[in-house]
């Protein structure tokens, strides 16, 4: 109410298929984002975005509402917890690229949630003060980082580049943008809230228009996305998608070179030899690639680069 004047305030949708989709078929992660309205009624329409089976773009919520801040990313946040029971909290991630507020929402309604930052965001927002192939090539490198012993060496190599840049992330907890400190529950390991963009992009020629004209574009836009998925499905040749079949491909090719040895009950110790040829330009030497893995109710897995001169 404006007064005694009833005024059009705030929406939100969340379309049964996708609520259930999300809930029985999707990986427990959610890209959130907010962009421009630009039509006759201006405000910002923020979404929720999951990752399939497939690692595809999943639709879930989207929302208008009046300005991009803690009170209105704390209001969808509240009807979209709600809608897709999420009672566990640390069970979650949500990846963002820093809105408004956002922030503190998931801080006060998700508390124990993983929140991961886009990388590539935060490399904008890094590179305006140190500029560099070297430095964005060690950042990128720590980003991807798997274990934290290689995101040391990752930053200790900035820190040698440039020593502001290397204090510029003193602030920045590695919890929130590199692979090496997420959460393994999550079971994905993205860094860019590529989902969210996608999906504002999908929009793009919805988000001038009037507003029921504009939610009515959404609406079609995602029938007319799960639709065709549909059948795709029915294509496939494997049990997973061919993006993740395509993963273990790669994974296993990778893996081919090593062989494992039982070391223990619950220990197997796996290795590859690389020649003194493939190694002399950037080494030097002939090493041997050691890792060993202890296997008990989750698996663990330490590495180790041994040289040999």
């Amino acid at each position: 109410m404006d007064g005694e004047v009833r005024r059009f305030h705030r929406m939100y949708v969340c379309l049964a298929a996708c609520k259930e989709g999300w809930i029985k078929g999707c990986r427990p992660v959610i890209g959130l984002d907010g962009c421009h309205i630009k039509g006759p009624h201006p405000g910002q329409l923020l979404c929720a975005v999951g990752i399939d089976a497939n690692n595809g773009m999943f639709p879930i919520a989207y929302a208008i509402a009046e300005v991009e801040n803690t009170d209105t990313w704390r209001w969808f946040l509240q009807y979209l917890i709600m809608d897709l029971q999420m009672e566990r909290d640390r069970s979650y991630t949500f990846i963002t690229d820093k809105q408004k507020g956002l922030g503190i929402a998931i801080q006060e309604l998700m508390p124990g949630a993983e929140h991961r930052h886009c990388v590539r965001h935060l490399y904008n927002n890094f590179k305006a003060k140190h500029p560099g192939e070297g430095l964005k090539q060690s950042l990128w490198n720590a980003a991807r980082s798997s274990t934290k012993v290689w995101y040391n060496k990752h930053m200790d190599e900035m820190k040698t580049l440039s020593e502001e840049a290397w204090q510029w992330f003193e602030d920045k907890n590695p919890e929130h943008w590199t692979r090496s400190h997420f959460s393994d529950l999550a079971k994905c390991d993205i860094l860019l809230n590529n989902i969210c963009e996608s999906f504002n992009a999908a929009i793009l020629k919805g988000r001038d228009k009037p507003i029921l004209p504009m939610m009515e574009f959404i609406r079609m836009d995602m029938m007319v996305r799960m639709a065709n998925r549909r059948v795709a499905c029915t294509r496939w040749t494997n049990m997973v998608g061919p993006r993740i079949m395509k993963c273990l491909e790669k994974t296993a090719q990778r893996a081919s070179a090593y062989r494992a040895h039982k070391g223990g009950e619950f220990v197997y110790h796996y290795w590859r030899w690389r020649s003194w040829e493939q190694t002399r330009s950037r080494l030097g030497a002939s090493y041997l690639h050691l890792q060993a893995m202890a296997i008990e109710r989750h698996a663990l897995c330490s590495c180790h680069l041994c040289y040999k001169n």
